[in-house]
């Protein structure tokens, strides 16, 4: 039937065993990659031993066909469904024990701002690097605090081909709105990669959510 939206097809992981792992990473690729970008940048970071990865896959390597600064209705039917994937993946790995960090790239970096913004997940940790929330205008999200200090870092370079500097900033204070931490890293990189300052900056986000072993996490907070 058009327009209904598809089962979500179960993601790949890597890195540690699921009842090992002392951190989730749900990572998203970029439009024309594949889940093999995020095993890369995994195997970049390190700790696979404590991180495991789970990693959707897109359909024909796109989330949606438009850019992401296009009207979201020029993004239908596979905008809905790919957003109505992440939900499906991400309410499965928030039952585990172990931290969640969200982390995605480029159009992976757009859906995820998105769906972040509008359903706020309780997520333990953000990275967006290169990417923004959609749409062609600037949006106006709930102020409530629902972040309650999750730690995000949005990096991006000041001159990208595809993702504009302001809405990777707009992005970012609209998740501090949200009661996230958030650190904004901006570098002259023009090409458009995970450069090694970026690993850096990854690596210590993730290292810092699995320290705490989520005692300090979204979901432990709002228990209390």
């Amino acid at each position: 039937m058009t327009g209904q939206i598809k089962h979500p097809s179960e993601p790949e992981a890597y890195g540690a065993k699921a009842s090992d792992a002392e951190l989730i990473v749900y990572g998203i690729h970029g439009r024309g990659q594949s889940p093999e970008f995020i095993r890369e940048l995994a195997d970049r970071i390190g700790q696979l031993g404590r991180f495991r990865w789970v990693m959707p896959a897109a359909p024909g390597n796109s989330w949606y066909p438009e850019s992401f600064l296009a009207p979201t209705t020029k993004n239908q039917p596979s905008l809905k469904d790919a957003l109505q994937t992440i939900d499906t993946h991400l309410s499965e790995l928030l039952d585990h024990n172990a931290p969640i960090v969200t982390l995605g790239f480029s159009q992976g970096a757009c859906l995820l701002a998105e769906f972040l913004l509008r359903t706020r997940k309780p997520v333990d940790g953000i990275v967006l690097h290169t990417g923004g929330y959609l749409g062609p205008h600037s949006q106006t999200f709930s102020s409530e605090p629902d972040f309650l200090g999750t730690p995000a870092v949005v990096l991006t370079a000041r001159e990208d081909a595809w993702v504009p500097l302001y809405r990777s900033e707009e992005t970012a204070e609209a998740l501090r709105g949200a009661g996230a931490d958030v650190t904004v890293e901006i570098y002259e990189d023009k090409e458009h990669h995970i450069n090694d300052a970026a690993i850096e900056s990854i690596r210590s986000l993730l290292e810092r959510v699995a320290e705490t072993n989520g005692k300090t996490s979204l979901r432990k907070r709002a228990e209390q």
